[in-house]
C-alpha cells in the first residue's frame, strides 16, 4: 500500500507563505497520522529508525478516541 501511518515524535516550526506569513503545524507531538510512504525519508539515529514526512504529505489525523474517524488535516 501506498498510504502509511505513524505517529508524531517531533515536528517542525511549520511553513511560510509567499508573502512571508508564518502557517503553524495543525499536528501534535503525539498524533497518530497517515501519510504517503513514497515521499518519506527514513533516517537512523542512535540505532533508531525515524521516518521524515513534508507536512504537505500527511493526509490525516487518526483520532484513536473517536473510533479511528480520520480528521483532515
Amino acid at each position: 500500500t501506498f498510504i502509511q501511518k505513524g505517529d508524531l515524535k517531533a515536528l517542525g516550526s511549520g511553513t511560510l507563505t509567499k508573502q512571508g506569513v508564518h502557517v503553524p503545524i495543525e499536528c501534535q507531538v503525539g498524533d497518530r497520522v497517515l501519510y504517503y510512504k513514497y515521499v518519506a525519508d527514513d533516517v537512523d539515529i542512535d540505532g533508531e529508525t525515524f521516518v521524515i514526512v513534508p507536512e504537505n504529505h500527511i493526509f490525516g489525523i487518526i483520532d484513536s478516541e473517536v473510533n479511528a474517524e480520520i480528521i483532515p488535516t
